[in-house]
């Protein structure tokens, strides 16, 4: 059986967001059409060993409408029947899925979580140590909120708009233009912000994601976070191995450690990839749309290997091993960019493709045409309302573009 699966998509927009959940049985993906599609894994490897090809009614098991585009989506790591998602709107919708009936085709019924943002949802992460989830908006604002309590809401009122987020046991960090980084601490009463720094990068920032601690086997009282901020920068202890990475436009990654002390500083360090070499000798960046942090063991020592996924527009996946700075794999270009990836859970089990082999994990992977981003007829002046966002993609209104139906997408499960 091939590594390489192709499975249906079913959306007419762009993809936003794909997630396994937990167990790795299921997985969902979000669209700019507003729906939250849910595929069964087992059924789409066993519609795959008997036909050499996967269908809707082999894969699809749940199709839902939030009404507006979604910008991003995740699981709720501690729940695997919840997903939630993020709207233009500024709206966290949750879909429990324990409460879905026989039809595959059904609108959201759960209300809002926590406080409906102005502007259009950016990211979210859902932080499985304190269960609350983590989101950043267009209206310079950073929210952690409680899902089972509407009244449990923390706001952060950021200077600049933020771009990116990611979440780990300890922290909150935040990537914003300007090129600024805010790293906020979930152990403290308020999670306060506790440092703000320039990026190392000098284009605008992708996605930046937080090296993974290994939390308590229990979920901890997370009342803390929503009380009144009460520490100083006295208070701080940091473990020189908690580091980030962040991704940009410019096909450039920087490995930068939460650590400010100079010695910690020392260790970071920046690397280009996806670079593609025209007829003429020319090197040209291309864009890095994707990135995966994730950790294998080291069976030397106790330090576990930190890997790192990146994709870009080129078609192209390359495997990167950050403790040896070195890459190790680069896999077969795909025609169309890489618009999106996402990575099983380590803790939930991977299928098998061959009765001889193991795989160690799986990627689901985005395809399709993003040459609509170097259109000339968009407009920069164009206002980060949901109105004008949708009518500029639409093709109608201030600043709008040729509309755009076919990105050519595909969607696929790469057994790795």
């Amino acid at each position: 059986m091939s590594n390489l699966i192709e499975l249906p998509v079913i959306s007419s927009d762009l993809v936003s967001s794909l997630h396994f959940n937990s167990s790795n049985t299921l997985l969902h993906t979000a669209s700019w059409d507003g729906y939250v599609n849910l595929y069964d894994i087992q059924r789409s490897i066993s519609s795959y060993k008997i036909s050499q090809s996967v269908t809707e009614e082999n894969s699809i098991v749940g199709r839902f409408h939030t009404g507006s585009s979604i910008l991003d989506s995740c699981w709720d790591e501690n729940d695997e029947n919840i997903i939630y998602s993020g709207n233009i709107n500024g709206q966290i919708y949750r879909l429990d899925l324990s409460r879905i009936g026989p039809s595959t085709e059904k609108v959201l019924p759960s209300g809002t979580i926590g406080t409906q943002s102005k502007l259009a949802i950016q990211k979210l992460k859902f932080n499985k140590y304190y269960n609350v989830l983590g989101s950043i908006s267009w209206d310079k604002s950073l929210q952690i909120s409680d899902p089972r309590s509407q009244a449990k809401s923390l706001i952060k009122h950021i200077d600049n708009k933020p771009l990116a987020m990611d979440m780990n046991n300890n922290y909150v960090i935040v990537s914003t233009t300007k090129n600024l980084i805010q790293l906020y601490d979930l152990r403290f009463p308020g999670a306060p912000l506790i440092q703000e720094r320039e990026s190392g990068l000098r284009f605008q920032t992708r996605e930046i994601l937080l090296s993974k601690n290994q939390p308590p086997m229990q979920i901890v009282n997370n009342q803390h976070i929503f009380d009144k901020p009460e520490m100083t920068n006295q208070n701080l202890v940091y473990n020189n191995e908690d580091f980030f990475v962040q991704s940009s436009y410019e096909g450039r990654i920087i490995v930068d450690f939460i650590d400010p002390s100079e010695k910690s500083q020392e260790q970071k360090f920046a690397f280009k990839c996806h670079k593609i070499t025209s007829s003429d000798g020319i090197d040209m960046i291309s864009p890095i749309n994707s990135i995966i942090l994730f950790r294998e063991p080291n069976p030397l020592n106790s330090s576990p290997h930190q890997l790192l996924y990146t994709s870009g527009s080129d078609g192209l996946i390359n495997l990167w091993d950050l403790n040896k700075k070195k890459k190790l794999k680069k896999l077969k270009k795909f025609k169309h960019s890489i618009m999106k990836m996402g990575i099983s859970n380590p803790k939930g089990e991977i299928p098998r493709t061959t009765a001889d082999k193991n795989n160690d994990h799986m990627l689901a992977i985005v395809v399709g045409e993003d040459s609509f981003k170097n259109n000339r007829y968009l407009d920069t002046g164009v206002t980060t309302s949901p109105t004008n966002l949708q009518q500029n993609k639409n093709g109608i209104g201030q600043g709008a573009m040729p509309n755009v139906t076919d990105f050519n997408t595909k969607l696929y499960l790469k057994f790795m």
